[in-house]
């Protein structure tokens, strides 16, 4: 489930030809909780989907929701705390 945000200006979002909601890096990256960053390197792997434009990267809030959907979930048991195996057990 993507986080509620509040998309501070008009350069931040904008809507595609079939109406779908466009985010700017920035407010995608806020809407997942990651560094745009993260973000730009994941449009560059191909794992989330962007187009240019005017330069400006944007990526489709649905493209953004697969991409969570498609997330494996893991529990705390699933983590290998290093240094944490064996103590106190």
């Amino acid at each position: 489930m993507l986080k509620d945000i509040t998309i501070a200006t008009a350069h931040d979002y904008g809507r595609a030809l079939d109406g779908s909601l466009m985010l700017s890096t920035g407010a995608a990256a806020k809407l997942l909780g990651i560094h745009p960053q993260t973000l730009r390197r994941l449009a560059n792997l191909g794992q989330i989907p962007a187009v240019r434009l005017g330069g400006k990267r944007m990526f489709a809030q649905q493209a953004l929701q697969r991409y969570v959907d498609g997330l494996p979930l893991w529990t705390v048991t699933d983590a290998n705390f290093r240094g944490t195996r064996g103590r106190n057990n």
